[in-house]
């Protein structure tokens, strides 16, 4: 998708309303501190990438503020969360012995626990931190078949999301979840596995670079991977206990020597119970001293928050001087979101509305957006997880499967060239979608637990004349789109789909119809039908698929 223009069409009524935008100019925009207007626009578009959906009210909270109020409130760590507690039982299961019986169904709620905590976020970046590094240090809890495991996964990214990322690495290289998931827990002297050491460096750290030669990458080569293996060797985790382990009679005490690309780096051998902590933490201080670290870093913060093609000139005017800030504060990543959300280029008019939401996003954002009413986690647990649990499969379906990526290399709308973010729609996602937000509007059942969204309530309360038919569209439009249709859109909008054909003059009669008398079935039918059509309308529209 070229920035700025729109390529989806929800379904073939979509295709008459011209929804493809002219291009917007882009101005050359750094990471000079951005003093222009800070409007609704702008406030909704650093909300909509920052955080995962605010309702009208948290909104309406945050436009007082200014744009530094507003960065300082986002990038703070939120205070831990509760530990998931099952919800038949009121009992936490992360750490007790393995249930061998039902850790598949602690493993469905960590995963309705870890959108739940999404869910509360409001406007703050932690989880969606979260997420971000999750996308980054994969596991997949299908591998690593222990809830308990996974909890700890997820605890470790959260604890770090918006803390030092040499820590976080030294840390995940440790996590019992990445140790079995990556087959760090077999890695031994005389028999090294590589995985993880191969991951560590292609995915999880500094980027191969360009290919030079079989083996030989810009960034490091196989015998670098080979000699990472052997540093790594004698980690292995204790189911018993929940924890990891350095088995000293298992390492290699050897010397480990590294390329070129690594300036030839000798990691010195040692013995003893502080060897697999000396040699990691050398190891990571090697990957770590190298430029392109960061730099790698930069470009996937900046694919998550902004756009994903990087031209030369966003290179070296974005990416090397978020770099430089990350290196200069010794990898903490708090200095680089609030360069990053402050600057000219975040807020360059030519990024708006340029990425399609992921699933998560997608999801989310629809709750929030309509204010529905989830069952109470403290009085009705099992309604709430049970609502959360098809929320995950709904995700799975349009193929955002929390805490279970396709691979270890993540969602490929972050990392699959050249289409990016284009991937989260085709033919099985989009009516996937369809079917989600047209079972939001509709009110349906979900696996036994009913919410209501009451559409005329919630018209009442957003629009300031629901009576005029081009006031409600256009006010409607605002809500879901955060931009300006076009009046061709409108119409159409107004007089096709909202009144089918009819004059759009009409809506005042039906709607004071309804007002005049609120108890009589079909005159509330009357008006609830025609804005389920319109709002089902709406939210199949390219619009709506984007952030």
């Amino acid at each position: 998708m070229k920035r700025r223009e729109l390529l989806i069409f929800a379904n073939k009524s979509n295709q008459d309303l011209n929804l493809k935008n002219k291009n917007t100019p882009r101005v050359l925009s750094g990471l000079k501190e951005y003093n222009g207007e800070f409007g609704i626009t702008q406030k909704k578009h650093l909300a909509r990438r920052t955080t995962f959906g605010l309702t009208n009210s948290e909104f309406n909270l945050i436009n007082k503020k200014s744009l530094n109020e507003l960065i300082n409130s986002l990038l703070v760590t939120t205070a831990d969360a509760l530990p998931p507690v099952y919800p038949t039982t009121g009992v936490s299961w992360t750490d007790k012995a393995l249930d061998s019986q039902n850790n598949g169904l602690y493993l469905r709620q960590m995963k309705a626990w870890f959108l739940s905590n999404m869910l509360k976020s409001g406007f703050n970046i932690h989880e969606k931190m979260v997420l971000f590094w999750h996308n980054l240090l994969v596991t997949e809890a299908d591998t690593v078949q222990d809830a308990r495991y996974v909890y700890i996964y997820y605890s470790h990214l959260r604890k770090y999301a918006l803390g030092n990322i040499k820590e976080m690495i030294k840390g995940i290289t440790k996590d019992i979840a990445m140790l079995r998931y990556l087959n760090g827990n077999t890695n031994v002297n005389g028999k090294p596995n590589e995985n993880f050491a191969r991951e560590l460096q292609e995915l999880f750290t500094i980027g191969k670079g360009i290919e030079i030669a079989p083996g030989n990458y810009t960034n490091y080569t196989e015998d670098d991977i080979k000699a990472a293996a052997r540093v790594l060797t004698g980690w292995k985790d204790q189911r018993d206990q929940l924890k990891t382990i350095f088995d000293s009679t298992k390492h290699d005490t050897k010397d480990k020597t590294f390329s070129s690309a690594y300036q030839n780096t000798v990691i010195k051998g040692r013995t003893g119970i502080n060897a697999g902590d000396d040699e990691l933490n050398d190891l990571i201080d090697m990957i770590f001293k190298q430029e392109e670290t960061s730099k790698y870093y930069c470009r996937k913060i900046y694919r998550w928050f902004v756009y994903y093609e990087i031209d030369d000139f966003t290179e070296k005017n974005v990416i090397e001087p978020l770099a430089e800030i990350l290196r200069n504060n010794n990898f903490e990543i708090l200095p680089v979101l609030s360069a990053l959300f402050k600057s000219e280029h975040f807020f360059d008019p030519a990024n708006y509305w340029t990425m399609i939401k992921s699933p998560i996003d997608f999801i989310t954002s629809s709750l929030k957006t309509f204010e529905l009413k989830l069952p109470d986690e403290k009085t009705d647990a099992v309604g709430y997880y049970t609502f959360l649990d098809k929320l995950i499969i709904s995700s799975a379906l349009v193929e955002m499967n929390l805490l279970d990526p396709p691979s270890v290399a993540g969602w490929v709308a972050y990392y699959q060239t050249p289409d990016f973010y284009q991937l989260w729609i085709n033919t099985s996602t989009l009516p996937n979608r369809n079917g989600y937000t047209d079972a939001l509007v509709l009110g349906s059942k979900y696996y036994g637990s009913t919410f209501t969204w009451d559409i005329i309530e919630f018209v009442k309360k957003y629009t300031t004349l629901p009576q005029t038919g081009e006031v409600l569209v256009k006010e409607l439009s605002e809500i879901l789109f955060d931009k300006q249709m076009s009046q061709k859109q409108l119409d159409y909008l107004g007089d096709t789909v909202l009144m089918q054909g009819s004059p759009i003059y009409e809506w005042y009669g039906i709607w004071q119809n309804y007002i005049d008398k609120p108890n009589d079935t079909n005159a509330k039918n009357a008006v609830k039908n025609k804005l389920n059509n319109l709002l089902k309308f709406m939210l199949r529209m390219a619009e709506y698929q984007l952030s």
